[in-house]
């Protein structure tokens, strides 16, 4: 039997960062509310490097 981690299937679509992150916290027993401070830790910091990817912003500097 097959089980999904996070929202997503493993026959239909890749994992999503958010979901990636989640599944890590899972394996690794912490709680819920850490998750989600991870999750926004992320979210804040993808937001204050305007969304590029981390292999872009190294390119031009």
């Amino acid at each position: 039997m097959m089980t999904a981690l996070g929202s997503y299937t493993p026959w239909t679509a890749s994992p999503r960062l958010f979901d990636k992150i989640r599944d890590q916290i899972h394996i690794k027993r912490y709680s819920i509310r850490t998750a989600q401070v991870y999750c926004d830790w992320v979210k804040q910091f993808t937001r204050f490097h305007r969304y590029r990817h981390l292999v872009e912003k190294a390119l031009h500097r």
